[in-house]
């Protein structure tokens, strides 16, 4: 595993004596000093795009608060054997919440990219859908690989038109989705079962069987406890990583196709935020010693 994107989501966070661990981006600059123009022939709904901005934040808190109870219940089991008893039930329902939450983020994030599109009557708000777009492929809602999407060249020139090139080849920058919302769809629609397994001591281990008995977290070896279990710290790190810097980028064309200075002076703090800072940075020290 490559420590880049994992750097890079580090580089965003920072301590205060105070306050704790803040996020420091132009993402959350973005969603925080988002202004009201209230000019006259605005193409866009700037009351809109503030609402879309402040609840992607707010999935951002809820991801990090899971995190921090998952961490917090590991501790509790590792040193209460009653609590033990429990734990793993506990554990699959916050680990299946924070799936959840990654994918509301995800369709706010959306929602404001077809409002800052080219032609945005003609593009949809949701996410997947446009992933599938960019990206040629359609999405196994049974959990399998994503296949490749069979369409004229012509009507792909014809979404970068409506969507915008800015905003096409970002899409296709995150090659991370259909693991995360294969798990969501999987557990939300299709019956897939979050499963917590081993002594709270060994960790947060975990895997999502679907309704075929088919392991649907496998993405990286890196992860892995063993050929069947992920170690969830790591593949809340990782992803997490990937998505704060997805949006780092994100956030960035919002500002231009605004017409907004880049900024990044505003901070978020959110106590979960010391657990997947914790979480990040061991991932790096275990990638650097592999």
């Amino acid at each position: 595993m490559d420590t880049a994107v994992l750097l890079s989501a580090r580089s965003l966070f920072c301590f205060d004596a105070m306050s704790g661990w803040s996020l420091v981006s132009k993402f959350t600059s973005l969603s925080t000093e988002f202004p009201t123009f209230r000019g006259e022939g605005l193409r866009f709904d700037e009351d809109f795009i503030r609402r879309q901005l402040l609840c992607a934040t707010h999935d951002i808190w809820m991801m990090s608060t899971a995190l921090a109870r998952l961490a917090w219940m590991n501790e509790q089991a590792v040193n209460d054997a009653a609590r033990g008893t429990r734990w793993s039930s506990y554990a699959s329902l916050d680990i299946e919440s924070w799936h959840s939450q990654f994918r509301s983020l995800l369709d706010y994030v959306a929602g404001v990219i077809r409002e800052l599109a080219q032609r945005k009557d003609q593009v949809s708000d949701s996410f997947t859908t446009l992933w599938e777009r960019a990206s040629g492929k359609t999405l196994d809602r049974e959990g399998g690989d994503p296949k490749d999407t069979v369409r004229g060249q012509e009507s792909c020139l014809e979404f970068e038109k409506k969507l915008g090139t800015d905003w096409l080849e970002l899409l296709k920058t995150a090659t991370w989705y259909p693991q995360v919302i294969s798990i969501r769809d999987q557990t939300v629609h299709f019956g897939a079962q979050t499963m917590v397994f081993g002594e709270a001591s060994d960790g947060i281990l975990f895997q999502v069987v679907g309704k075929r008995g088919d392991r649907l977290a496998h993405e990286r070896p890196d992860l892995m406890f063993n050929n069947n279990v992920v170690h969830f710290d790591r593949y809340a790190a990782y992803f997490t990583a990937c998505l704060l810097t997805w949006l780092e980028k994100y956030a960035c064309i919002a500002y231009g196709r605004l017409g907004m200075m880049e900024r990044q002076g505003s901070f978020t703090t959110h106590f979960g935020f010391e657990v997947l800072v914790k979480w990040v940075d061991a991932l790096i020290s275990r990638v650097r010693q592999a």
